[in-house]
C-alpha cells in the first residue's frame, strides 16, 4: 500500500477499539498510514463491565438467551478468523490483521482498559497530544474529560443514518424494520448518544440476501472512507459544515429483545461463515476513496 506523500499532513489520532469486534478491526485495518497518523489505541472489551471488569450479563438478559447464543456463535467464529488472518500473515504483506497485531507491527502503543473514563485513560491520552480521537464501534459512554482532550474533538463512525438510525446496534434494525437501504454516518461525539454534529453519511442498498453482519461489514468499509475524507479535510484546516437535521426524523434503538430477534430470524440469516473468511482469503479493499461525500438524505 502506497505511503502518503511527504507534504501531506496527517491528523495524531487516538483510536478507541473494541476489543475482539470486527467493525473496529476492519476500521483500523483500513485507517492506518493514510490521513490519520495513529499514535495509540485503547481498548476495551464489548463483554465485560466497565464497573467490575467481569463479564456483563445484562445484555443477555434483555435480548435473551437465543440472541446470545448466536452473538457467542459469531464471536467464536470471528476469533477463528483471527487465528486465520495471523496465520496469513507470515505469507501476505497487506493482508487483514487483527487490531493487537496490527499494533505491534507498527508499534503503536495499546492501552487496555476497563473504563475509558478512568484515570490511566486521560493520562495516556495526554501524553499522545492528539488531533482527534476516532471512536470505531467503541461501545462505552465517553465523558467530558476525555472529550476535552483531542485538539479538534472526538470523531465516531455510526453504522447507521443519522438522525434516524441512533443507539446501538443498527445493522440489525435496519434489517428488521425491512429497510430498503442502510447508511454509515460521521459525526462528532458529545455529552449525548449520536447527537453531535453531523459531518457525513451515506447510503448503500441493502439486498434480500444480507445478514446483519455484513451490514456490519459494509457500514466498516463505507465508514473508514469517509472518515479519510474528513480527516484530510481536517488537516488542511477547511472548514467542514454540519449537516442540518431534523429531530422530528430521530430515532433510538436500544439492543433487541427477544420478539424482535425472532422477527428478524424468520426472514433472514444471522451471519455466514463464508463472509467473515471472505476478509482473510480476498482482504479489505485499499483503493483510492471513490464513497461520495454524503450531505443529503436522498444520497444512495
Amino acid at each position: 500500500m502506497a505511503k502518503p506523500a511527504s507534504d501531506t499532513p496527517r491528523l495524531r489520532t487516538v483510536l478507541l477499539y473494541s476489543r475482539g469486534h470486527l467493525g473496529s478491526a476492519i476500521v483500523f485495518n483500513l485507517l492506518h498510514k493514510r490521513e490519520l497518523d495513529i499514535v495509540g489505541v485503547v481498548r476495551a472489551s464489548p463483554l465485560l463491565s466497565a464497573k467490575t471488569g467481569y463479564i456483563n450479563f445484562n445484555p443477555i438478559k434483555k435480548t435473551g438467551i437465543r440472541l446470545g447464543v448466536m452473538l457467542a456463535w459469531q464471536r467464536s467464529i470471528e476469533l477463528l478468523t483471527y487465528g486465520l488472518a495471523v496465520l496469513f500473515s507470515f505469507f501476505r504483506k497487506d493482508g487483514f490483521l487483527p487490531g493487537w497485531l496490527l499494533a505491534h507491527r507498527l508499534k503503536i502503543p495499546i492501552l487496555t482498559c476497563k473504563d475509558i473514563n478512568a484515570p490511566e485513560v486521560l493520562d495516556f491520552l495526554r501524553e499522545k497530544q492528539p488531533d482527534i480521537l476516532v471512536s470505531a464501534y467503541f461501545h462505552q459512554i465517553i465523558r467530558p474529560p476525555i472529550l476535552k482532550i483531542p485538539r479538534l474533538g472526538v470523531l465516531n463512525i455510526h453504522p447507521g443514518w443519522l438522525p434516524d438510525y441512533r443507539g446501538v446496534m443498527n445493522y440489525f434494525w435496519v434489517l428488521r424494520n425491512e429497510e430498503q437501504s442502510g447508511g454509515v454516518s460521521i459525526h462528532w461525539i458529545d455529552e449525548g448518544i449520536d447527537t453531535g454534529g453531523l459531518l457525513a453519511r451515506v447510503r448503500f442498498t441493502i439486498t434480500p440476501q444480507m445478514t446483519q453482519h455484513q451490514v456490519l461489514m459494509k457500514t466498516a468499509i463505507l465508514g473508514s472512507r469517509l472518515l479519510q475524507q474528513i480527516a484530510r479535510r481536517l488537516a488542511r484546516n477547511e472548514a467542514i459544515p454540519v449537516i442540518t437535521v431534523s429531530e422530528e426524523d430521530a430515532r433510538y434503538y436500544s439492543l433487541p429483545g427477544p420478539q424482535a430477534f425472532d422477527e428478524y430470524f424468520r426472514r433472514r440469516r444471522f451471519f455466514r461463515i463464508r463472509n467473515v473468511l471472505r476478509i482473510i482469503f480476498h482482504g479489505i479493499s485499499r483503493k483510492k476513496n471513490r464513497t461520495p461525500y454524503a450531505t443529503g438524505k436522498d444520497n444512495r
